[in-house]
C-alpha cells in the first residue's frame, strides 16, 4: 500500500471550489488533500466513491492519477468501470490508458484511449483552460498504432475546430503537443513560416512603436 500525497496536477482551471471538495452522503465534506491521504488502495477509493453525495461535484482526477501508478491491469480496468458516467470520465480514461501502456497492455491501452476520444470535450486540446484529454488519449494511441491514430487526430482536430465549441486560438497555444500527434517529423520551419505570415497580416496596419521614443 502506498500513501498518496496531493497531486500537483489539480483539476482543470476553474474558480469553482466545489471540485476540490468531496461531499459525502452524511453531508460531511473532505478536502481533496484529505481524500488523497485516505486513499491508498482501490478499495479505499471505492468506499469513498460510493459514499459520495449525489450533488457532489468532486473532481476525482488527482486521486485517480496518483493511485493508478500503483495498480495492476485488472485493477485499472475495474477503476475504469467504477467511473462510468462520471463527469470527469474522459480524464480518468486518458490517465488509465497511459497506465495500461506503461504496463505493456497495449490493447487495453488502445481501448481505454479510444473510449476517451468518443466523449465530447470542449477543451480537450488545451491544458491551460481544459484538461488536455484529447492530447493524452491520442498520445497513447499514437504510441500503440500511429497509422490509425494520426488520421484520427487530424479528423478530430478539424471536427472540433469547425464545431464552434472551441476557440481556434487555443490550438496555437498547444501546437507543441498537437503537431507531433499529426506527423512523426514536425516541419518546424514551414510551420513557423505560416505563423509568421498570419501574425504579420494581423498587425499589418498597426503602427510600429519605437520604445526609445517618448510617449505623446
Amino acid at each position: 500500500q502506498v500513501g498518496l500525497a496531493p497531486s500537483e496536477g489539480q483539476p482543470a482551471r476553474t474558480d469553482d471550489r466545489s471540485s476540490y471538495l468531496l461531499r459525502l452522503q452524511d453531508n460531511s465534506v473532505l478536502l481533496v488533500e484529505e481524500v488523497c491521504r485516505r486513499v491508498s488502495t482501490l478499495a479505499d477509493l471505492r468506499t469513498l466513491f460510493e459514499q459520495e453525495h449525489a450533488e457532489s461535484l468532486f473532481d476525482w482526477v488527482p486521486v485517480v492519477s496518483q493511485l493508478a501508478e500503483h495498480l495492476g491491469g485488472e485493477e485499472v480496468l475495474e477503476l475504469a468501470r467504477l467511473f462510468r458516467g462520471d463527469l470527469h470520465r474522459a480524464q480518468v480514461l486518458s490517465l488509465l490508458s497511459a497506465r495500461m501502456l506503461a504496463l505493456g497492455e497495449r490493447e487495453h491501452a488502445r481501448s481505454l484511449a479510444q473510449e476517451a476520444m468518443e466523449i465530447p470535450q470542449a477543451f480537450g486540446w488545451d491544458r491551460y483552460y481544459g484538461e488536455g484529454t484529447r492530447l493524452e488519449a491520442l498520445g497513447v494511441l499514437v504510441q500503440v498504432d500511429p497509422a490509425h491514430a494520426r488520421p484520427l487526430a487530424y479528423d478530430t482536430l478539424l471536427r472540433d475546430l469547425l464545431g464552434g465549441k472551441w476557440y481556434p486560438q487555443n490550438a496555437v497555444r498547444n501546437l507543441d503537443e498537437i503537431l507531433p500527434l499529426l506527423t512523426p517529423q514536425v516541419p518546424v520551419r514551414e510551420v513557423w513560416s505560416e505563423i509568421e505570415q498570419h501574425v504579420s497580416a494581423l498587425f499589418a496596419s498597426a503602427p510600429l512603436i519605437d520604445e526609445h521614443t517618448d510617449e505623446l
